[in-house]
Order: structure tokens, then sequence, then C-alpha cells
């Protein structure tokens, strides 16, 4: 699996391809939403939590889809390039001691979160919230600086490829 990168200043990244308004209503329709602790609403001021960094090391991959593979299977065809990424951007965020952003969709390390029952996250050293979790658009970010164009599926099924797009907010 290839890692492609991007590395972008903070300020020009959150004025350049951050909405909240748009992406934390998209959050809104998702039955996550306030049910997990990578999801938005958060307990926490987001603004607040990119203000002291200066730059974006923006990291994606696209895995091939051979076949004719429906929707719901996009999380288990995702889940080794996914478990790959995450780690690379947990390694990076350790090295900068920055803040990782991981993927949208499910967290992987819990079968069920336990916010909804006011349990608190068990696996912070690497549960991370996805960029469209802070109002980023990974549409843009991935086209604009990592070349990469994201394909949605169709009539219920898969397209060729997927992908995953995150992101290490840096000193």
């Amino acid at each position: 699996m290839k890692i492609i990168t991007a590395d972008i200043s903070a300020s020009q990244y959150i004025s350049q391809f951050r909405d909240v308004d748009k992406f934390i209503g998209f959050c809104r329709q998702c039955g996550n939403y306030g049910n997990s602790w990578l999801c938005p609403p958060f307990d926490y001021d987001i603004d607040e939590k990119l203000r002291p960094w200066t730059k974006v090391h923006v990291a994606g991959v696209t895995v091939d889809v051979a076949g004719k593979h429906q929707l719901s299977e996009a999380m288990a065809l995702l889940q080794p390039a996914r478990i790959e990424l995450s780690g690379y951007l947990l390694e990076k965020e350790q090295e900068s001691r920055g803040l990782a952003f991981g993927f949208s969709g499910k967290c992987h390390y819990c079968k069920e979160c336990g916010r909804s029952q006011g349990v608190p996250c068990r696996h912070t050293d690497k549960a991370r919230p996805s960029l469209e979790a802070y109002g980023f658009d990974v549409g843009a970010t991935a086209e604009q600086l990592l070349g990469i164009q994201l394909q949605w599926g169709k009539d219920g099924y898969l397209l060729e490829q997927l992908a995953l797009i995150g992101a290490v907010f840096m000193p």
C-alpha cells in the first residue's frame, strides 16, 4: 500500500478546506452523531483544539475494488488499509507531538462506543476523530492536495476504488 502525502500550513488548510456549518450538518444526519466519542458534538471547543498548530501533514491511500461489491462491504474492504494508515498517522502524531485525525465511520477499536452509556473512551491512545468531525472537506482535501478523486457508490454498489484520508496537525 502506498501512502500519498502532502503538507500545508494549518492556517491555509483551515481557511481553504473547512466549512464547519456544512460538514457538521452532514454529521448531524448520521446515527453516530452524539453517540460516539469520535463524533460531534464534542465536550470541548474544536477551534481551540486547532489553534496551536502551524502545519498539517495530510495522508491518504486508495484501495482498488475488484468485482461487484455492495456498499455495506466498504468497511471490511478498507480495514487492512485503515489499520496501516491509522498506525502511520499515530506514529506521526507521536513524533511531532501533534494531533492526528482518522476516518469517518464507526470506530474500529470498539464494537460499541460507551458514549451513549456515559462510559469514557477506552482507546484514547489510538482512537481519533475524522477531519469531517471538525468541519473539514475531505473530498476537496483528497482531490486538491493528494490528487485522489473520491468515488461514491452507485445503485447500492461500490465503484472501482475506495479511499481513506487522514491528517496530523503539527507544531
